[in-house]
């Protein structure tokens, strides 16, 4: 019989998240333009996965509270290491397809 502690698995899915963010963000400097880009992808999807999940649209989703409430918290974090990332480097909307179409569908 196998026995787990509901907020055990809401915390260690908590610091999953935090602690991947957290390594991205460390190397955000030394990531070249596509790997940046991608991680920019990632967030995305992320979001995607939880956006429609605030108040109790997650007691039916099979993602634990620890996971979402990460993912909220972090994926702002990373937005503005991303953005600030495309500053220094010059990339935005105009200048970058990749961007573009990423931005387009949050947008949508």
């Amino acid at each position: 019989m196998k026995f787990s502690l509901p907020i055990y698995q809401d915390l260690n899915d908590y610091l999953a998240v935090r602690t991947k963010t957290i390594s991205r963000i460390a190397i955000a400097d030394i990531m070249d333009n596509s790997m940046l880009i991608r991680w920019y992808s990632k967030i995305f999807d992320s979001y995607l996965l939880v956006k429609d999940l605030k108040g109790f649209g997650y007691f039916e989703s099979e993602y634990s509270h620890g996971y979402v409430q990460a993912t909220f918290r972090f994926n702002k974090l990373a937005l503005e290491v991303i953005r600030f990332q495309f500053d220094l480097r010059g990339l935005n909307r105009r200048n970058t397809r990749e961007i573009s179409i990423i931005e387009e569908a949050m947008k949508g």
